[in-house]
């Protein structure tokens, strides 16, 4: 299709305020017109803005033409809020212009062959906007690069209490390292390109961030958004962080360093990132929230071209990777971790030379610290090749041989082919400079021919100078370093004193770890405890539960210091031991029950006791809280005590009675028969 052929084909919404404005009070309205090529196909004298955005996505247009893009929001923050409503692949076209050429709008119409004779109205400004962006006029507002996020994090359920609710954190944890890694697996099967950011937790993950080098459209195709009770999965586009307007018909266009520089990365939630040259002269140092690779590679094209990334870890994390592979950089990681002394010392050594240079966080100095390390890996390097050069009677890029022997290079092969691309550069210059290449003859081969064997002759020259004085200054490296290990071996006592304080500290480190985990273990009790305290006051509340006092021990000091009077506590005490003769009585002529659930101590008491595993009961320091039944169960065994000893009672006087008589008879002679009767005569 020829561009005339899409221009006529594509739909554009011409937009304009009609009344209100998103700064004031008075929410905007809006005119809109349609328009297919020269066509209007449809127009909307007065419409909300929640009326245009369900037009906008019943119309799916090819962009939205306004004379002024802060007329759909007043600033960049809720220009961003605004798009983010709209379909994906919509474009936003300032029609009059930026900066110095900037149209009003009659100017605008005019170019177009409209006359206009006073100021258009908001239907015919809407029309003059969409026609404009047809023809190409104006600047499109770019927003959106193209990245996406994909955001896997917790659902909006609600939360387990008491006992179970850190198992029901664990397993939204769980599921979201499980949901994490079948995303990762997708993409991964897909071949997209991506970073990955997450947040550990217990048990799993409680947060996780794909960056995905993609539109959302083509993220929206593997991935779909997720939302359940316990997890949530988002794709959203990613915003630039600035506004940028760019011609509809200019070509894009970017001015790219070829500076080589050392970069050292310290990737996380929280992103450092310093910028060194290959001098190791410092050329920024900041850090920023979710910093993305995207982000980092347009940071850098202001700077130059990465020839060295660099971590502070012996093993490099995958974003740093990646970022390298994308320069082809050489990877550099030290042998082992940066301890934090290292980096102080380090960052110490570089504000020694450039004292301007400030970090305001651990990510900043992580990051400098590391590109830093990685310049004093190559420095000796880059001096010998620096005193290399300057035996040569040639001038040379001396940036472009530190970066050869970075990668690999001799310093005698760097400088060599730094000559001859400056040999083949002067031959293009000469040839240019003549208006014409021409075939050289064979005395000028044999010029060229000898002219570059001379240079190697004078380069191998330097090698070998350069060897020696390398050589002479090993020798005394040597000399200097036995004199250290002397030195060394005559302080070897306080080396032994300070591995023995080493390891006090690691095991007072030891100690304090495994006391924080008691003191964790202890907190997550507690807050178990007060959960199961709050639901239980709840429904003491509600069902009127009663208390029983739990003394340490049952005995007759405790016994008498315990206070029944307030209003539901009931007269009995809670022990889960058994209890002697003595305070049993001391209990019984108190009429104080027992409440335990260990009946079984107690099979004779002389008191009621009842066994609280068949009752809804919680021990609760030094009380225990009931459901009010128990009381009732106390009282009516209390009679049931006191009617058994009543009786117990009366069959005694009965049998003593019995007793008397029997003897009375026997002494006056009557027969048991008769005396029987007059017993039962005397009880009628």
């Amino acid at each position: 299709m020829s561009q005339a052929e899409e221009s006529s084909s594509r739909v554009i919404v011409g937009v304009d305020v009609r009344h209100g404005s998103p700064e004031s009070s008075t929410p905007p309205h809006y005119s809109a017109v349609i328009l297919r090529g020269e066509e209007v196909i449809n127009e909307y004298e007065d419409v909300s803005i929640g009326r245009l955005i369900r037009i906008l996505w019943d119309t799916l247009p090819k962009a939205i033409a306004v004379d002024n893009v802060y007329e759909l929001a007043p600033n960049k923050s809720k220009l961003l809020n605004l798009l983010s409503l709209l379909p994906p692949d919509i474009e936003i076209v300032q029609v009059t212009g930026v900066g110095s050429e900037k149209l009003n709008v009659k100017l605008l119409a005019k170019s177009l062959g409209i006359e206009v004779y006073s100021k258009p109205q908001p239907l015919q400004t809407a029309y003059i906007a969409a026609l404009a962006a047809q023809k190409g006029f104006g600047y499109r507002v770019k927003l959106i690069e193209d990245k996406s996020k994909i955001i896997i994090s917790r659902g909006r359920g609600s939360s387990k209490g008491g006992m179970s609710h850190d198992r029901y954190v664990r397993n939204i944890r769980a599921g979201i390292l499980r949901v994490t890694k079948e995303i990762k697996s997708t993409l991964d099967s897909n071949n997209m390109d991506y970073d990955l950011l997450i947040t550990k937790s217990s048990g799993g993950l409680s947060r996780s961030t794909f960056i995905v080098y993609a539109p959302r459209s083509k993220v929206l195709s593997l991935v779909k958004p997720l939302k359940t009770h316990s997890i949530k999965v988002e794709v959203r586009p990613v915003y630039s962080s600035k506004i940028v307007f760019e011609p509809l018909n200019a070509p894009e266009e970017s001015k790219v360093s070829t500076k080589p520089l050392i970069i050292g990365l310290d990737p996380g939630t929280w992103t450092g990132l310093a910028v060194l040259d290959i001098n190791g002269v410092p050329l920024l140092v900041k850090s920023s929230k979710n910093l993305d690779r995207a982000e980092i590679l347009l940071l850098l094209t202001q700077y130059g071209r990465p020839v060295i990334v660099a971590t502070d870890v012996a093993s490099p994390p995958e974003s740093v990777k990646k970022l390298a592979a994308v320069f082809k950089a050489v990877l550099y990681s030290p042998s082992r971790d940066l301890g934090s002394d290292e980096k102080d010392l380090l960052l110490e050594s570089l504000r020694n030379n450039y004292p301007w240079i400030k970090t305001s966080d651990n990510h900043e100095r992580d990051a400098l610290a590391s590109a830093y390390k990685a310049f004093l890996s190559y420095a000796d390097k880059f001096e010998q090749a620096e005193a290399y050069i300057s035996r040569f009677n040639v001038q040379l890029d001396v940036d472009r041989v530190k970066e050869a022997v970075i990668r690999g290079k001799t310093i005698a092969e760097a400088v060599e082919e730094e000559l001859e691309r400056v040999v083949s550069l002067k031959e293009s210059v000469e040839a240019g400079a003549g208006g014409r290449i021409k075939a050289r003859s064979h005395k000028s081969s044999e010029n060229r021919a000898l002219k570059k064997l001379q240079l190697r002759l004078r380069a191998l020259e330097a090698e070998k100078a350069s060897l020696q004085a390398e050589a002479r200054a090993l020798k005394s490296e040597i000399e200097r370093l036995e004199v250290e290990l002397r030195n060394l071996k005559q302080t070897i006592n306080p080396i032994n004193e300070y591995e023995r304080q080493a390891s006090l500290l690691k095991e007072e480190n030891k100690s304090l770890r495994k006391k924080i985990s008691q003191l964790e273990e202890s907190l997550n009790s507690l807050e178990r405890d007060y959960a199961q305290l709050q639901k239980l006051l709840e429904r003491a509340l509600m069902n009127g539960f009663k208390v029983i006092p739990k003394p340490s021990s049952v005995n007759a000091e405790s016994i008498k210091s315990i206070d029944f009077k307030p209003s539901g506590v009931i007269r009995a005490v809670y022990t889960d031991s058994p209890v002697n003769g003595d305070t049993l009585e001391l209990l019984k002529s108190s009429k104080i029950a027992i409440a335990t659930p260990m009946p079984e101590h107690y099979l004779n008491a002389c008191v009621p006791v009842i066994d609280l595993r068949i009752y809804e009961h919680y021990c609760i320091g030094s009380l225990v809280i009931v459901e009010p039944l128990v009381e009732a169960v106390i009282n009516s065994e209390w009679r049931k005590i006191i009617e058994s000893e009543e009786r117990e009672r009366r069959n005694a006087v009965i049998k003593v009675l019995e007793e008397y008589r029997a003897e009375r008879a026997k002494s006056i002679g009557l027969s048991e028969d008769l005396e029987s009767r007059r017993v039962m005569r005397v009880k009628i």
